[in-house]
């Protein structure tokens, strides 16, 4: 089963703070949000992580 994170955890995760994280979906720049309820979101974890990754590999060649 995928573990879904909510924002909390996924600032924690990331190190992103929660206005980059608006930011960069807006932009279709980061993963996509798991709608849990009418005002309640999630993102999966298993993607939060490839997206980490997929950034440090951008990094490293820059």
């Amino acid at each position: 089963m995928r573990r879904i994170l909510r924002m909390k955890q996924v600032i924690e995760i990331s190190g992103v703070s929660r206005s980059t994280i608006h930011r960069l979906r807006k932009n279709n720049e980061f993963v996509r949000q798991v709608n849990l309820g009418p005002r309640s979101v999630g993102y999966f974890e298993d993607e939060l992580c490839k997206w980490l990754e997929e950034r440090a590999v951008v990094s490293q060649k820059n």
